[in-house]
């Protein structure tokens, strides 16, 4: 199986000029970024005790 690069290429190309594209990037990492901060900050909470 092979990775049709061009197809990848040409999506990203036409994400890239979309105008929220920079938008959705940032909102999406900075959700990410601040989900592992809050998941390092309280780890019990996000851990299922098997004890329950």
């Amino acid at each position: 199986m092979t990775i049709d690069y061009t197809a990848i290429d040409t999506f990203v190309t036409w994400f890239a000029k979309q105008p929220l594209a920079f938008f959705l990037v940032g909102y999406i990492g900075a959700r990410v970024f601040l989900g592992i901060v809050d998941m390092c900050k309280s780890p019990s909470d996000y851990i299922k005790d098997k004890k329950e």
